[in-house]
């Protein structure tokens, strides 16, 4: 397979900066191997980048287990968030209704029935809302 010269011109940029699979990245060192003029324009690509030298090819290790516990940490909290408070919403808008020959003869809500439960109710889940939204931001 004979592939042009101006494609592996095109790879030198994700050459450099380390965004290429195995492979291509193998396929690309053999070209260099045989090539000078596209061994001196990744030397000219490198030397225009100023910050060739000092960039690492991904966050350490660490720093990206930690990240990756706390945004799995902060995606459970944003679920339960979003489950309690829908919950709690809906308890406090629920409603009943009667109907008779396949007629509406009734509906109301209960909480009309007993106010705590709604109030309760509905200060759990405005305070969810609340949370959840925030946690969103983050």
């Amino acid at each position: 397979m004979d592939i042009p010269r101006s494609v592996v011109e095109d790879l030198l940029p994700l050459y450099l900066g380390d965004e290429i699979s195995p492979e291509t990245r193998a396929f690309v060192d053999r070209q260099l191997i045989d090539d000078p003029e596209l061994r001196a324009e990744l030397e000219r690509l490198r030397a225009a980048d100023p910050f060739s030298s000092t960039r690492t090819p991904g966050p350490p290790t660490e720093l990206a287990l930690r990240s990756l516990k706390r945004t799995k940490a902060l995606l459970a909290v944003q679920k339960w968030l979003f489950g309690i408070a829908l919950s709690a919403t809906l308890i406090g808008l629920s409603f009943e209704f009667q109907s008779e020959d396949g007629r509406l003869t009734e509906w109301h809500f209960l909480f009309s029935e007993s106010p705590a439960v709604f109030g309760t109710s509905l200060l759990i889940g405005i305070g969810c809302w609340i949370a959840y939204f925030a946690t969103r931001r983050r």
